[in-house]
C-alpha cells in the first residue's frame, strides 16, 4: 500500500511539474548588459552565461570579462596551423567562436575523425605536434559574421521575460 501512494505521489508531482514547465515554456528570457545592449535569449545560466543570437542564428557564451568563447582552439592537420581549421564537435555547429581575432562557428556537416598535425590557440600561437593523433569527432571551421553587439560586454548583465505571444513580464 505505501508503494502505490508513493507511485501516486510521484505521478502526481511529475503531472504538476509538466503543466508548470509547458505554461512557462511559451515566454523568452532576453538578455542585456548594463548598458542596456541587447546580446539575445537566454539559453543557459548555471555558471556560464550562454546566449542565443536570433539574428545570425549561433549561440556564444559570455565570459566573466565581457569576452565571448575565446578557450577554444582551431585543429590542423598540417604542422603549420595551415589549411583547412577545425573544431571539436561537441559544440559545433551552432557555437559561436573567437580565437586569433577571428570569429568562427562549425560548418553544419557530419562530423568526422581527422589526424591532428598542430593546433592555433587563442592567442594566435601555432602548436606542432611531435606526433600525429587521431581526433575525436570534428568539423571545419568556417569565419563567421561578427556579433551584432560591441565587445566586450558591459557587466552586470540583466534579464527580461518576454512572452512568446507579444509583450513583456
Amino acid at each position: 500500500m505505501k508503494t502505490l501512494k508513493a507511485s501516486i505521489g510521484i505521478v502526481l508531482f511529475v503531472v504538476v511539474l509538466s503543466l508548470f514547465a509547458a505554461g512557462n515554456a511559451d515566454a523568452d528570457i532576453l538578455v542585456y548588459d548594463a548598458d542596456g545592449q541587447y546580446l539575445g535569449i537566454l539559453a543557459e545560466g548555471e555558471g556560464n552565461v550562454t546566449v542565443y543570437m536570433p539574428s545570425i542564428e549561433l549561440f556564444f557564451i559570455i565570459s566573466t570579462d565581457g569576452g565571448i568563447n575565446r578557450w577554444s582552439f582551431l585543429y590542423y592537420e598540417s604542422d603549420n596551423c595551415t589549411g583547412q581549421p577545425y573544431l571539436y564537435y561537441r559544440t559545433a555547429p551552432e557555437l559561436y567562436y573567437w580565437n586569433d581575432g577571428k570569429y568562427w562557428q562549425g560548418e553544419k556537416v557530419t562530423p568526422n575523425r581527422i589526424y591532428i598535425s598542430s593546433s592555433l590557440d587563442v592567442y594566435g600561437e601555432c602548436k606542432k605536434y611531435n606526433y600525429v593523433k587521431l581526433s575525436g569527432p570534428m568539423v571545419p571551421a568556417i569565419e563567421a559574421p561578427p556579433p551584432p553587439f560591441t565587445l566586450p560586454v558591459a557587466l552586470p548583465l540583466s534579464f527580461e521575460v518576454e512572452k512568446k505571444h507579444g509583450g513583456r513580464r
